[in-house]
C-alpha cells in the first residue's frame, strides 16, 4: 500500500492563512503539518511517499527517508494521479495539512477500501481530504465542492465514505486554524508556530 501526500512549496503554502500569521510562521505551520501527517502514516505501516515538483520539498521529503514522487506540477488532480501511477495497486492520497489525523483514521480509510473501488473522505468544507482504492485510475477533480465530484466519480466502482474528525479538519483558513489550535493546545503546532 502506497500512501502519498502531495506538498506544495512551504514558503508559498497556507496562502489562505496570512491574515492571522506571517508567511515564516506559516511555511513553520506547513512544514509542522506535513511532517506530522507523514508520522502518522508512517506509523500505520504502509509505505509513506510524498509527491512534489519543488526541489526544496523533496529535499526535505528524502531527508524524512520518505520516498519523493516527482509531480508533473499540473495541480493536485495530476499529483494524485502521478502517486496512482506509481503505486503498486493500491494506493490512498491524503492531504498534508491534517493536524488531528490519527492511525485510527488512517486504518479506517483503508479498511474501508472495497474491493476493486475507492473509499473518500469527507472535508467539513465539502472538499476532499483523502481518496484510497484498489483501481488503476480515478477521476480526481480537487477544489472547491470537491467531494460531490468524487463521489460522482467513484459512482461506476464499488466506494465507501468514510467520515472521521482527524480527516474532516484541513488547514485552510483562519477558521480552521482557530479549531485546530483549540483542540491542539500546547502542541507541536503551537510550537511550530511560535518557531
Amino acid at each position: 500500500m502506497l500512501a502519498a501526500v502531495p506538498i506544495k512549496p512551504f514558503g508559498v503554502a497556507k496562502g489562505r492563512l496570512a491574515s492571522v500569521l506571517d508567511a515564516p510562521a506559516r511555511s513553520r505551520l506547513g512544514k509542522a503539518v506535513a511532517n506530522n501527517t507523514l508520522a502518522v502514516l508512517a506509523e500505520t505501516g504502509v509505505e509513506v511517499a510524498v509527491v512534489t515538483a519543488d526541489g526544496g520539498v523533496a529535499k526535505w521529503a528524502s531527508s524524512q527517508g520518505v520516498r519523493v514522487i516527482v509531480d508533473p506540477n499540473t495541480g493536485l488532480d495530476g499529483a494524485a494521479a502521478a502517486a496512482v501511477t506509481a503505486s503498486q495497486g493500491r494506493w490512498a492520497i491524503l492531504h498534508a495539512d491534517l493536524p488531528l489525523i490519527s492511525v485510527a483514521d488512517v486504518r479506517a480509510l483503508l479498511d474501508a477500501i472495497p474491493r476493486h473501488g475507492v473509499a473518500l473522505a469527507p472535508s467539513a468544507d465539502g472538499g476532499t481530504t483523502a481518496v484510497a482504492g484498489t483501481v488503476d485510475s480515478f477521476g480526481f477533480a480537487y477544489g472547491p465542492g470537491s467531494f460531490a465530484r468524487h463521489l460522482r466519480a467513484a459512482a461506476a466502482v464499488p466506494h465507501s465514505v468514510v467520515s472521521r474528525p482527524g480527516l474532516a479538519l484541513d488547514l485552510d483558513t483562519p477558521a480552521d486554524y482557530a479549531i485546530a489550535t483549540s483542540l491542539l493546545e500546547d502542541s507541536w503546532l503551537t510550537a511550530a508556530v511560535a518557531g
